[in-house]
């Protein structure tokens, strides 16, 4: 009688077993979702940031380094240096130093050369300026890439932290220049709670929903949601998803799960995991 009775509990789990191998052993049960970098690989506060056509990671490693992850050929390269953010797609900033990498997914370090804002004739420089960022953190700095007679990339790192903020802008006002922040943190929200952000090729958006702690994807053409992924919170602690992205091929959105005890965490240590991405099902891509 104990046989007879054991062959249902049997069957009960092998069900439960085949429902979780077909839901994709993912976090929250989707199969849709992909690691790219496991929460191993990062260091343990979580520190990456998604280039800005999607097509690149840079993150620190357990190890210290900085890894720089090219999304479309897998390739990876280390840099023994802190890599804070993207001034663009093609370039990296470490430590005052950039990285400018090219079409053959390699990198090639530009080493400033450091002025003060009243050192230099500024308006001499700008006008032959390549690009031009304001860097808005401290120290605050003017970045300025031209080429020399010789067509070697030669970076200016004007540091303009005793500079009125109104003196710096009166100075760029004409020019062509880009703000930047440091994006490069280890898991603040960039995006607002509900905003809708495109795919690359216009026929999705995505939005990330805070009180729900779901990140949605939709078509465009009809509004119909094509995939949704909302990580399962386990005990006291509670999971969310921050610094979404979208790939370069819209093919699916990065992200990362981070997790802490309470309501969106406050005030308590949080848990960085893996760098995921939720992908377009291939019926509608």
């Amino acid at each position: 009688m104990l046989y007879g009775r054991l062959i249902p509990i049997a069957k009960g789990c092998l069900f439960l077993i085949l429902s979780f191998l077909l839901s994709g052993c993912q976090v929250g049960g989707q199969r849709d979702v992909e690691i790219v970098v496991s929460k191993g690989e990062l260091r343990r506060d979580g520190i990456w940031s998604l280039s800005p056509d999607g097509d690149k990671i840079a993150y620190k490693s357990d190890s210290h380094r900085t890894v720089v992850l090219f999304l479309r050929t897998k390739e990876k390269w280390f840099i023994d240096d802190d890599c804070f953010d993207w001034f663009d797609n093609t370039i990296l900033s470490c430590g005052g130093n950039l990285l400018v990498t090219d079409d053959a997914d390699d990198f090639k370090e530009i080493m400033p050369k450091f002025v003060k804002f009243d050192q230099i004739d500024l308006p001499a420089v700008l006008s032959k300026a390549e690009k031009i960022y304001w860097q808005k953190r401290y120290p605050e700095s003017i970045i300025i890439l031209y080429r020399d007679y010789q067509q070697n990339l030669i970076e200016i790192y004007v540091q303009a932290a005793d500079v009125d903020e109104k003196d710096v802008k009166e100075t760029l006002e004409g020019y062509n220049y880009k703000v930047v922040s440091n994006k490069f943190d280890s898991g603040r929200v960039h995006y607002v709670s509900d905003e809708k952000i495109y795919s690359p090729d216009g026929n999705y958006y995505y939005f990330r929903n805070d009180s729900s702690s779901t990140l949605t994807v939709n078509r465009v053409e009809d509004d119909e949601k094509i995939v949704e992924f909302s990580p399962e919170s386990k005990g006291q602690d509670f999971y969310y998803i921050v610094k979404p992205g979208w790939a370069w091929d819209s093919s699916g959105v990065y992200f990362q799960i981070i997790s802490g005890g309470g309501p969106y965490g406050i005030g308590l240590k949080h848990k960085y995991h893996g760098i995921r991405k939720l992908k377009i099902p291939e019926e509608h891509f």
